[in-house]
């Protein structure tokens, strides 16, 4: 069986190297710094729930998963 990759939504920490957490406008982790300010002028919070609404379209379902409740920054948004 093929394992699944590991979906970072907007602001999930990495499990690699903690303390840096997932910019999906960017595609990059960040310290928390990054998540203080607006992201190419848009707020963090935007970016979150956008994602957050794309997060499991059909097509992605079956290819990706993520932890129930993975360490986030997002309750900063």
């Amino acid at each position: 069986m093929e394992s699944k990759a590991r979906y970072y939504l907007h602001g999930d920490e990495s499990e690699d190297l903690r303390g840096t957490y997932y910019c999906k406008k960017c595609d990059v982790f960040y310290s928390s710094d990054h998540f203080a300010k607006t992201c190419g002028g848009e707020a963090h919070a935007s970016i979150y729930q956008r994602h957050l609404g794309n997060m499991f379209s059909r097509s992605q379902k079956a290819k990706i998963s993520r932890p129930p409740h993975p360490p986030s920054i997002a309750q900063m948004f």
